[in-house]
């Protein structure tokens, strides 16, 4: 049987744009599914290292304070996901700083983060790409990113703390 293909749409909201038009409800979408991912990796992982100091879970302020975010929607308006990036002009060309990658938990491995990023490597062309954080036992996203052509820089840290392109 052949797989159905997904067709979504990405928005883009740059700058001041990211306050100024992002609805009430797709900021709440934002902040289900990045707490999705908290509360499954996260504080799993904060678990298992007893590190229980902070909460983690993202608010509608921690969201609206990315410079710029690419959101991913179905046909129907339904948020499936989402990329937080900066960009930061060096010399005559970008450095791409990639803050947040997630997906909801249901359309994984669906393609939906793999066209985010191509999105950014096709608005930027000849910039450099970083990622900030990547769990050093999370094995999956590695993979992920790997795949797009970063190498991930393993640390003996909670967290893989550079992964560029």
């Amino acid at each position: 049987m052949k797989k159905k293909k997904l067709v979504f749409k990405i928005e883009s909201y740059l700058g001041e744009q990211v306050k100024d038009c992002i609805s009430s409800v797709d900021l709440k979408a934002l902040c289900d599914i990045y707490n999705e991912f908290a509360i499954d990796t996260v504080y799993g992982i904060r678990l298992k290292h007893n590190i229980l100091d902070e909460t983690v879970l993202a608010s509608p302020d921690w969201i609206l304070s990315s410079e710029n975010i690419d959101i991913a929607k179905t046909k129907d308006g339904k948020v499936i996901g989402y990329i937080s990036y900066y960009v930061k002009p060096v010399f005559n060309k970008y450095l791409i700083d990639i803050a947040n990658i997630h997906v909801r938990r249901d359309y994984k491995r669906m393609g939906v983060g793999s066209k985010l990023i191509r999105n950014l490597f096709d608005r930027y062309k000849n910039a450099q790409f970083t990622a900030r954080y990547v769990l050093e036992d999370n094995y999956q996203a590695q993979k992920f990113w790997n795949h797009l052509g970063f190498v991930t820089k393993v640390s003996s840290d909670l967290f893989v703390d550079h992964t560029e392109r």
